[in-house]
């Protein structure tokens, strides 16, 4: 789809290659289907970096626990990820490491929202993570 809206042949433009990396439009004998105009304003458009900032804030709801919890195989910190089923996306927190230890976020979050409201929960929550992830593993 990309590959169709950046082909510049719609507005009338053929590309030609003069040896060098760059190419030169050359204007064709054909009805344009679009202006040239309305060709690079789209351009500009793609090409612009965009944010994106409810995914942010969707993904750091969902991961809350992200940074406090430690991979019980090897240590290091669980980031959160998204894994694409066939009708919608699950969370995962998982190792960054290549332990490829990996747990679902709903029962993570769960457990840790319904037991802990302190400081020394941590301990608790690690003993839980070491627990789900000998069933898992």
């Amino acid at each position: 789809m990309l590959k169709l809206i950046r082909n510049p042949v719609y507005c009338g433009l053929i590309p030609l290659s003069t040896g060098s990396e760059d190419k030169e439009m050359i204007k064709g004998i054909h009805d344009p289907l679009i202006t040239e105009a309305l060709f690079y304003e789209v351009q500009d458009i793609i090409n612009t970096k965009r944010q994106v900032h409810f995914k942010t804030n969707e993904k750091n709801s969902a991961f809350f626990l992200t940074g406090q919890m430690m991979c019980p195989v090897c240590g290091n910190k669980l980031r959160g990820s998204y894994s694409k089923g066939h009708s919608k996306s699950y969370p995962y927190y998982h190792c960054s490491n290549k332990c490829k230890v990996r747990g679902r976020a709903e029962l993570l979050n769960e457990n840790y929202t319904a037991n802990c409201s302190n400081s020394r929960c941590q301990k608790m929550l690690s003993s839980y993570l070491v627990l789900f992830w000998r069933i898992v593993i």
